[in-house]
C-alpha cells in the first residue's frame, strides 16, 4: 500500500487535485480559495505546492492530498486512496478479501455490471415504445428531462431476459449478473430482476452506481397470482447495503457541507423533485429506516438535520424514530411540515408548487418545538390520562437529548403545561416506555483520519517556527525564544532534518510554517526578520513573566494569612521584580503579528 501512495504522490500534483474541487487563485508561491469546510468571505484556505500539502488558517483544517480528498468527499482514507489512484492510472494491489469474501477484483465486476445496467435502462427509457410512455409519466409528474437525464432515471423492459441478456452478451458472467442484484438465479438461470418498472440507480458518496430502485409502470401481470409490489430494490450484494447508503448524497454532499445543513426525505422522487426545485442538499433512505450508519454518514457533512417524511401514518411513525435516533446521536434536528393537505408528500408539493418548496424547507421547526405543539393541542387538561400520554409521547424524545441544558428546559416547559412540578414529570420519563429504541447492530465507525483539526500553536509559537524555517540560520539567535517554546516547536528548531521527513508527526506544523514563511515574509530581509524574532522572543518572555508573577499571588496571600512577614517581604519583592521585568520588555515589541 505504501508504494500505491508514494506512486500516487509521484504523478499527482496537489493543486491540480484540488483545482479540481475548488477555484484556486495564485498567491506568491502558494495558492489560496476560500475553504469549502467552513462559511467564510476572505480566502484564507492555502495550498503549497513545495510541500504538496494545504491548510486553512480559518478552521485550522490541513493536510496532503488524500486528507484533503477524504475530508472533501467525506471518505475514509482507502476510498480516498481509491478515488486517487484512479486519477493517477495507479493500480492498487489486490487487497486481502473483505469481510464478505469479496476481492477488490470482483467488486470492480460488479460495478460494472451495475453501471452497464443503468446504461441499459436509460436507453430504453428514451428509445423504446414502453419507455416512451414511462418517459411521459416522469414529465407528468413534473420532471423535467434535464432532471431525468442528471439522474439517470430509466426503464426496465417488460421480459425476463432483455438485461441479463445483454450484459451476458457484453462479457458478464451469470454469477456476476445475479451478485449486482439486477438478476435472480433460478435452477441453474437466471432471469430480470426489474420487469416493466422505471429505473432509479442508487450511488455511493462517490457516484458509483450499486443498486436500483424500481418502480413498477405498465401492465404485468402478477407473478403467480401474487400482485407487484409498488417498489423493488435491489437486494442486500457485495456493492449494495441499504442500511449503509443514503439516495441522492452523491450528488448532495457538496450542498450539505456549504449549508451546514441535510434535508432527508422518504422517497426517491422526493429527493429529486427536491433538487430540481432548488433545495439540493437532500438525501432520500428510499423506503427504508433510517439507520445508525445513515446519519454517521451525514454527520460527516453536517449535524444540522431536516426532516420531511410522508404525512401517512407509517411517514409520522419513521420520522419520529428517525429524529430520535439523530438527537441521540447529537444532530439538531428540524421538521419541515407540508402547508398544502392535498400534497402528501414533498414531491407531491413540489409538483404543486414549484420553487415554492424552498419557503417550506426554510420554515422549518426545532423537533421538540414541533412535538411539544402537538402534544399541547391535544392535551386535555381536565384529563390525568391525557397528561401521562402527553408524557409517554414526548418523553423517549427528551431521553435522547444529548445537552441536559436543553433537556432541563423542555422539562421545565412541560411542568408548565402540565401544571406540576419539574420533578414529577422527570421521574414519569424516566418511567416511561421507550417506543423509540432501534437496536444499533451496525459495528463501530472508525473516526476519520483524514484532517481532523490539528491542535494549534498560539500566535508566539506559530510566529517562531515561521522564522526559523523561512531563515534557519537564525536558529542561533532563537535560544532565549526555544526555551520558552511549546515543545513541539523546539523539537522542530533543534532537528531541522524533520522539516522535510514525510511521516514525520509534526509534519503538519512545518507545512503551515512554510505557508506562512512564502505568505508573509517572502521579501523579508535578514534584518527584518531578526527584528520580528527579538519581539516574538520578548512576548514568549513576557507570557512567562506574567505566569511567575500570577503563581505568586496565593502564596502572598497564603503567607499574609500566617503573618509570615519576612516570607510575605520577600515575595512581594519578586512581584515587583517580575513587573519591572514587564515594562522593559513591552518596550521593545513591536506589531507584527501577520
Amino acid at each position: 500500500m505504501g508504494d500505491s501512495v508514494q506512486q500516487i504522490k509521484d504523478r499527482l500534483d496537489i493543486v491540480d487535485v484540488i483545482a479540481g474541487y475548488l477555484k484556486l487563485t495564485k498567491a506568491g508561491a502558494n495558492y489560496k480559495a476560500r475553504c469549502p469546510f467552513h462559511q467564510e468571505k476572505t480566502p484564507s484556505f492555502f495550498v503549497s505546492p513545495e510541500r504538496q500539502s494545504w491548510h486553512c488558517f480559518g478552521c485550522n483544517k490541513g493536510g496532503d492530498m488524500f486528507s484533503f480528498v477524504s475530508e472533501i468527499e467525506g471518505a475514509e482514507f482507502v476510498e480516498a486512496l481509491r478515488i486517487l489512484a484512479a486519477k493517477a492510472g495507479v493500480a492498487l494491489p489486490e487487497r486481502n478479501a473483505r469481510s464478505d469474501g469479496t476481492t477488490a477484483k470482483e467488486r470492480q465486476r460488479l460495478l460494472d455490471v451495475a453501471e452497464l445496467s443503468a446504461k441499459f435502462f436509460v436507453k430504453q427509457l428514451w428509445h423504446s415504445p414502453a419507455g416512451g410512455r414511462a418517459l411521459e409519466y416522469l414529465r407528468g409528474r413534473g420532471l423535467h428531462d434535464e432532471t431525468i437525464e442528471s439522474w439517470r432515471i430509466g426503464w426496465a423492459p417488460n421480459d425476463w431476459r432483455a438485461l441479463s441478456g445483454f450484459l451476458a452478451g457484453a462479457g458478464h458472467t451469470d454469477g456476476d449478473i445475479a451478485g449486482a442484484g439486477v438478476a435472480i438465479a433460478k435452477n441453474d438461470r437466471i432471469y430480470d430482476r426489474f420487469r416493466s418498472r422505471i429505473m432509479f440507480p442508487i450511488c455511493d458518496a462517490n457516484g458509483q452506481v450499486i443498486g436500483f430502485t424500481g418502480r413498477v409502470f405498465g401492465t404485468e401481470v402478477a407473478v403467480d397470482g401474487e400482485p407487484l409490489a409498488k417498489y423493488v430494490n435491489t437486494p442486500q450484494t457485495s456493492i449494495y447495503d441499504k442500511s449503509r447508503t443514503l439516495f441522492g448524497l452523491d450528488k448532495a454532499k457538496n450542498a450539505m457541507r456549504e449549508r451546514d445543513s441535510a434535508l432527508l426525505v422518504e422517497g426517491n422522487v422526493d429527493a429529486i423533485l427536491s433538487a430540481q426545485a432548488g433545495v439540493v442538499h437532500v438525501v432520500a433512505t428510499s423506503g427504508t429506516a433510517l439507520t445508525p450508519h445513515q446519519l454517521r454518514m451525514l454527520a460527516r457533512y453536517s449535524t444540522n438535520l431536516d426532516v420531511c417524511f410522508d404525512a401517512d401514518a407509517a411517514g409520522k411513525t419513521a420520522a419520529r424514530r428517525g429524529i430520535g435516533m439523530a438527537l441521540a446521536q447529537g444532530f439538531s434536528v428540524r421538521v419541515v411540515t407540508l402547508d398544502d393537505p392535498e400534497s402528501k408528500d414533498p414531491a407531491d408539493y413540489v409538483a404543486r408548487h414549484g420553487a415554492g418548496w424552498n419557503d417550506v424547507v426554510g420554515r422549518a421547526v426545532p423537533a421538540l418545538q414541533y412535538y411539544y405543539d402537538m402534544a399541547a393541542a391535544k392535551l386535555d387538561p381536565s384529563s390525568a390520562q391525557s397528561k401521562r400520554a402527553v408524557v409517554a409521547a414526548f418523553g423517549p424524545l427528551l431521553k435522547r437529548l444529548v445537552s441536559k441544558v436543553e433537556q432541563s428546559h423542555w422539562v421545565n416547559q412541560l411542568a408548565v403545561l402540565l401544571k406540576t412540578e419539574p420533578a414529577n414529570v422527570s421521574a414519569d420519563i424516566a418511567a416511561s416506555k421507550d417506543d423509540l429504541a432501534v437496536p444499533d447492530t451496525d459495528e463501530a465507525i472508525p473516526s476519520r483520519s483524514a484532517s481532523a483539526p490539528v491542535v494549534p500553536l498560539d500566535a508566539p509559537n506559530q510566529e517562531l517556527l515561521t522564522i526559523i524555517i523561512r531563515a534557519p540560520e537564525l536558529a542561533a539567535h532563537a535560544q532565549a525564544a526555544v526555551g520558552l517554546a511549546d515543545p513541539r516547536v523546539a523539537a522542530l528548531i533543534a532537528e531541522p532534518t524533520r522539516w522535510n521527513a514525510a511521516d514525520d508527526p509534526e509534519k503538519h506544523l512545518v507545512d503551515i510554517a512554510h505557508i506562512r514563511a512564502q505568505e508573509f515574509y517572502a521579501d523579508a530581509s535578514l534584518d527584518e526578520l531578526k527584528a520580528h524574532l527579538a519581539s516574538v522572543t520578548a512576548r514568549l518572555q513576557e507570557r512567562d513573566i506574567r505566569s511567575r508573577r500570577a503563581a505568586l499571588i496565593p502564596q502572598i496571600i497564603e503567607a499574609e494569612g500566617r503573618r509570615d512577614l519576612k516570607r510575605r517581604d520577600e515575595l512581594v519583592q519578586s512581584f515587583d521584580q517580575f513587573s519591572q521585568d514587564l515594562n522593559r520588555l513591552q518596550t521593545l515589541q513591536q506589531p507584527n503579528n501577520p
